[in-house]
């Protein structure tokens, strides 16, 4: 029989199990305060941090390839929290941009502002250029003088872990769901002061994951230089752009 991919259900488990703990316990929960704020259950809790154990290997040692694509655009810029990916994951990292169907040429942001001093105030036209705007987004250079569909393609952070029988099985391999879980239990333990035990396994759960990521992205500087570089690294972009026009 194949194997089944866990679920979220089964990862809430193990790093239960890991905390010796079982779903009724108190560990991780938190008590409605003062101002009525919902109560977050230890299983709230354990989700909450299994997604953000995804979303960090996501964007450290296992890229999930994703494209984000916006119909009827005439921005400029375009932040990563506005792109999200067809299957619901948002765009955290640009390797390449289309609009209407044109390929665009990536520029550093400095040979932009070098050969294009006024580019932020410089008359709309058919956009030849993207470039990146920190860890924060993109944009494209001129703006465009009509509304057209922009896609951009690079890596994701999946869609996040919400029903029970959610899996992780379309980007993450089942032997590395162990991360997560490893992340999640070391959280969960970090939140619990009094309990000194739960404290000193916590370092043991985080130094397994830190390792687990070190082991990943030495693997992909060793299989794809070229993809390490771009993620980790400084991405090679043309250092002089094509005047408008040419091409």
């Amino acid at each position: 029989m194949p194997n089944v991919p866990p679920q979220l259900t089964d990862l809430q488990n193990a790093v239960l199990n890991l905390l010796h703990e079982d779903q009724d316990s108190p560990v991780a929960a938190l008590e409605a305060s003062a101002g009525g704020s919902a109560a977050i259950t230890t299983l709230q809790q354990i989700t909450l941090f299994l997604n953000e154990g995804c979303a960090d290997l996501a964007r450290t040692a296992v890229p999930a390839p994703g494209v984000a694509t916006l119909t009827g655009q005439t921005a400029q810029m375009y932040p990563y929290s506005a792109l999200a990916t067809a299957d619901g994951g948002k765009l955290w990292y640009a390797r390449s941009v289309t609009f209407n169907g044109f390929a665009l040429i990536p520029i550093s942001r400095t040979a932009l502002e070098r050969w294009f001093p006024t580019w932020q105030t410089d008359p709309t036209g058919s956009p030849l250029y993207w470039f990146r705007n920190g860890i924060e987004g993109f944009g494209i250079y001129p703006a465009p003088a009509s509304s057209a569909t922009l896609a951009a393609a690079g890596y994701e952070i999946p869609p996040i872990l919400v029903n029970a029988t959610d899996t992780l099985s379309a980007w993450l391999p089942d032997h590395l769901t162990k991360l997560p879980v490893w992340y999640a239990a070391a959280q969960v333990a970090l939140q619990n002061d009094e309990d000194m035990s739960l404290r000193q396994r916590a370092v043991t759960w985080s130094g397994a994951y830190q390792e687990g990521v070190a082991e990943l992205q030495k693997q992909l500087w060793q299989s794809d230089p070229a993809l390490a570089r771009g993620l980790w690294g400084m991405p090679a972009m043309p250092a002089q752009p094509m005047a408008q026009g040419q091409g």
